[in-house]
């Protein structure tokens, strides 16, 4: 019974890494449009936030991370400025609390500036 508890969280948490990039990717596409659509604006943020579920259940420190910088550029591409910064605030808090690469934490301050 263990085997397949163990076979099922497997199979879960390749699956959850798979769609976290696969999101990631479509967010990252439709980002780095110069113009984009109210259509395709919504489906930016529900991409980026769809990554971030993914990673926050199968990621680790640095997945989540490079998640929230995606979420802090999306909600400054869409206007919504407060909500990027609040993103970029939790990838800084990442990267200074889990000894992550600092590269990270510069993006982020790239979107808070």
């Amino acid at each position: 019974m263990i085997a397949i508890n163990a076979r099922h969280t497997e199979a879960m948490t390749f699956c959850h890494r798979m769609h976290a990039a696969e999101a990631f990717h479509a967010a990252w596409v439709l980002w780095q449009r110069p113009f984009r659509s109210c259509e395709q604006q919504r489906d930016m943020l529900i991409a980026a936030h769809a990554c971030a579920e993914h990673w926050a259940m199968a990621g680790d420190h640095e997945d989540r991370a490079r998640a929230e910088l995606l979420l802090a550029r999306v909600h400054l591409a869409v206007g919504q400025i407060a909500v990027a910064c609040i993103h970029a605030r939790r990838v800084i808090r990442l990267v200074s609390t889990k000894r992550l690469d600092p590269a990270i934490a510069i993006e982020a301050y790239r979107a808070l500036a």
